[in-house]
């Protein structure tokens, strides 16, 4: 007997029904949202992870045996698809996923802390690119302005739970590196009091290697590459572009902007600042809630706390209409 991936509601189907092994196989290859899910619950992963063998790219024309063995890859070394399917319904007891091989793949409901612009990112990144789907917003009810955002309803986090009790729901927290990450740092752990299980969300345009561990609460947007025996803590957001190097460490709570250059074996301490275009050369150590500035170039250990504020450039004296080589 084989089973559909439902786990409220797993149908079974006789032998002798159009359902077999290899149509299975078939079914997750071709519906990655499917396996990514399979693949967080094996690895702690979240969506679009790519190891490397080209998951990203379309089905069609794929072999089985080619499909089974990339399934086998990401769920295990010589996993069958039986296997697979035993994980699956495994799953079933210990997670809120629902997951389907239909033409539907129904996503988990979260609710976002925060109604900013880092919100309505995140509102686009895990409607367009997760498992998840947002719910609702909420905000601490002394900043309660509205009472819908995108679409969905604004609650108080004080009453929070009353509509959106955590054992039905997850949290995710979009907020700024404010005050040095010390103000989503807080809500953190205030959704963690409440019950919520903090989500994270990984681009599917993020290349990670096996043996990455996503973290709660992480926002990992399209173009990071973190190579391999590289580590990132807990409530850390990686903007887009960043290149994270080999047996590098990000501690928790970090913010790193665009186009940062973390090279091999370098530490970033919990709760830092990292500015756009910044580059840390290989083996230097940032303490606990440093700020560097954009464009820096860190070439030494920096202790807690420092800040490196490379000047801007300088404008000429000479106005542009001035300017005869251009």
């Amino acid at each position: 007997m084989l089973m559909d991936l439902n786990p409220r509601f797993i149908r079974t189907r006789s032998a002798s029904s159009s359902i077999t092994e290899a149509y299975f196989v078939r079914k997750i290859a071709s519906r990655p949202a499917v396996a990514k899910t399979l693949i967080r619950k094996r690895n702690r992963l979240d969506a679009g992870v790519s190891f490397g063998v080209g998951w990203r790219a379309e089905p069609d024309g794929l072999t089985e045996a080619l499909m089974r063995t990339r399934l086998s890859y990401r769920l295990g070394s010589g996993a069958t698809a039986s296997e697979i399917l035993s994980f699956a319904i495994e799953m079933r007891a210990t997670s809120q996923d629902e997951v389907t091989v239909g033409d539907s793949v129904q996503k988990q409901p979260i609710v976002v802390f925060g109604t900013g612009e880092i919100a309505e990112l995140a509102d686009f990144y895990f409607t367009h690119d997760s498992n998840c789907e947002i719910a609702a917003f909420t905000v601490d009810a002394a900043f309660l302005k509205q009472r819908e955002f995108r679409g969905r309803p604004v609650v108080a986090f004080e009453e929070v739970v009353e509509s959106f009790p955590p054992d039905r729901f997850g949290c995710f927290v979009a907020v700024s590196y404010a005050k040095i990450n010390a103000v989503r740092t807080e809500k953190v752990a205030a959704a963690k009091a409440k019950g919520y299980e903090l989500v994270s969300y990984l681009s599917s345009q993020a290349t990670v290697f096996p043996g990455f561990d996503l973290e709660e609460n992480c926002f990992i947007l399209e173009d990071n590459t973190i190579q391999p025996f590289a580590t990132v803590g807990a409530n850390v957001t990686l903007w887009s572009g960043n290149h994270i190097g080999h047996h590098s460490t990000i501690e928790d709570d970090v913010f790193i902007a665009s186009h940062v250059v973390v090279s091999g074996g370098v530490r970033v301490g919990q709760g830092s600042f990292v500015g756009v275009n910044v580059t840390i050369r290989d083996h230097v150590t940032i303490g606990r809630k440093c700020v560097l500035g954009a464009g820096a170039l860190v070439l030494e250990d920096q202790p807690d706390f420092s800040v490196v504020a490379p000047r801007g450039s300088e404008r000429s004296p000479v106005p542009s209409n001035r300017l005869r080589s251009l």
